[in-house]
């Protein structure tokens, strides 16, 4: 199995062995102690050090933290300075287990998450991102929305832009999704084989 690893993640270890055996070097013992700090290693040679935080519990604020750390909402009760006598063995009451608390509260939601705070927080600062899908060709596009450039050609009536081809329609659009784009679909009627037959129910516009 070690031998088609092809990545290994070691974190703060015991024991130099311990990084050996998991990274192959003994960096990963001599670590910080706080959570998160631990190496990649991708091949033979390269070894990254990183620090990785959790960020799918939910978002608080600093005194919702802090109440939620002591198990609930924070509760300030005064030290008392009077003698508090030591139950003698065997009379003290054992300790009342209770279930581990979820990590989302009754009614909380469930997208206010530490990275979704994040994220709406980043949202529109920077630069758009590369769209790589385009929205999908749902509904055709009509014919003003296929020929932009319409306008009155000297010698030639109404029709595209002077630098069209002649005899040439544009009837629709090609979507290219790898080279992530959309071209014009044109009919070229200027060659041999240039005829076109309309075909329509009665009353369907086909003689026009």
């Amino acid at each position: 199995l070690e031998a088609h690893l092809s990545y290994r993640i070691g974190l703060r270890t015991f024991s130099e062995a311990e990084s050996r055996t998991a990274i192959g070097v003994p960096d990963a013992n001599h670590l910080p102690s706080a959570p998160g700090h631990g190496y990649l290693k991708t091949d033979t040679t390269t070894l990254k050090r990183f620090r990785a935080a959790y960020v799918s519990g939910p978002h608080r604020t600093g005194d919702e933290a802090a109440g939620a750390a002591l198990g609930g909402a924070l509760d300030v009760r005064p030290f008392p300075a009077g003698h508090v006598p030591v139950p003698a063995a065997g009379t003290a009451p054992e300790p009342e287990l209770r279930p581990e608390p979820d990590e989302f509260a009754e009614g909380e939601d469930l997208a206010s998450t530490v990275l979704g705070v994040m994220v709406g927080q980043l949202a529109g600062q920077g630069p758009a991102a590369h769209q790589v899908w385009l929205p999908p060709l749902d509904d055709p596009e009509p014919l003003d929305a296929l020929h932009g450039d319409l306008a009155i050609r000297p010698g030639r009536g109404f029709g595209g832009a002077p630098d069209t081809p002649p005899l040439t329609a544009v009837i629709g659009t090609v979507d290219r999704p790898f080279h992530q784009r959309r071209d014009p679909l044109r009919l070229n009627l200027a060659g041999a084989g240039g005829h076109v037959a309309v075909v329509g129910g009665p009353h369907g516009g086909k003689s026009t």
